[in-house]
């Protein structure tokens, strides 16, 4: 049996291509990305399926083996495609710097934003007489979290509790605000 190099470079690029829609099918590679490795495969079949073409390009080439050429030629995709992906890469790269320098900002306002309602709240309960003597919201409480969230509710004491199920599932309390 003579070994045929066209057949089992058609076997693995049409191997590759069912890879390629399975990993589509199951949502692990976007087809953003999936087009240029199908696209890939597909020239590899091609150029298996017809050798014809494949000596005619390596003559023109003057590439004496030409299989060879198959190779050289699937190489160079691949680097294309590495080429591409690194591109992707620098830019998701750049907007991860983005949205963390915006994330630092929100949250510089956000602790100043608590600080001064945490200030208003002290100047307010010194101004209309209120003698913090463990009822209340003690300042202890105002600086650890002045502004209180779902999850946080407040006793009389002035101790922060936390209701289980909020602790469980963050989601739970999305729709209770206010009733702190």
């Amino acid at each position: 049996m003579k070994f045929n190099v066209f057949f089992v470079s058609f076997c693995i690029s049409l191997a590759f291509a069912g890879t390629i829609i399975y990993l589509i099918r199951k949502g692990k590679l976007k087809e953003r990305y999936a087009l240029l490795w199908l696209l890939m495969s597909l020239i590899m079949m091609v150029l298996s399926s017809f050798p014809s073409l494949l000596d005619r390009l390596a003559v023109w080439l003057d590439i004496s083996y030409a299989p060879s050429l198959l190779y050289l030629l699937s190489i160079v995709a691949v680097l294309f495609v590495l080429l591409h992906l690194t591109i992707s890469v620098s830019s998701l790269a750049e907007r991860v710097v983005v949205l963390t320098q915006t994330l630092g900002l929100q949250e510089d306002r956000i602790h100043k934003l608590e600080r001064k309602i945490a200030n208003k709240a002290a100047g307010d309960s010194r101004s209309s007489g209120i003698e913090d003597k463990g009822q209340g919201i003690s300042q202890a409480c105002i600086t650890q979290s002045s502004i209180p969230s779902s999850d946080n509710s407040y006793d009389q004491a002035g101790s922060s509790t936390q209701s289980p199920s909020s602790t469980a599932n963050p989601a739970y309390d999305h729709g209770r605000k206010g009733t702190h």
